[in-house]
């Protein structure tokens, strides 16, 4: 079975001193549709509306196993560029986000963190049990880490 890798880049992400963090990955779309709610994505350069589906198509339920990754071993320890995660999907939830991803390619998700729009990536080929989001400082990468887990 194909497995895909997918790559997300957050440049600016602040996350509130919760004892947990809410993962979700949601249907998204950049223009108003039926049975989505508007929400904002700030992205480093500007803010913009992002409509997401209700559903929920990957939760934090889903997920098996949270590392920190070390993307430049050059990095310093708050260099947004020098780490990342690395999220493993039980095999229920890879089924999910693959059969999902495979029939919205070309399509945005909206990736959810804490009720906040971290990311709106198009889909480009189907994904399935490993995701790797890049572009946090070290502090960033474990103190989510330790949220997502201790759900």
């Amino acid at each position: 079975m194909r497995r895909a890798l997918f790559l997300l880049t957050f440049s600016i992400l602040v996350f509130a001193s919760r004892a947990q963090a809410d993962f979700e990955i949601r249907a998204a779309s950049f223009k108003p549709e039926s049975g989505m709610s508007p929400l904002t994505y700030k992205s480093p350069k500007a803010s913009y509306p992002v409509f997401v589906a209700r559903e929920v198509i990957v939760s934090a339920a889903d997920i098996e196993k949270v590392d920190v990754l070390i993307m430049n071993p050059e990095a310093e320890p708050t260099d947004k560029k020098g780490y990342g995660l690395a999220i493993k999907l039980h095999s229920d939830g890879g089924e999910k986000l693959k059969a999902f991803t495979a029939s919205h390619l070309r399509k945005p998700i909206a990736v959810i963190v804490d009720g906040k729009v971290v990311s709106v990536p198009v889909i480009m080929d189907p994904l399935y049990k490993e995701l790797l989001f890049s572009g946090y400082t070290l502090q960033e990468a474990d103190s989510l880490k330790k949220q997502i887990e201790a759900n």
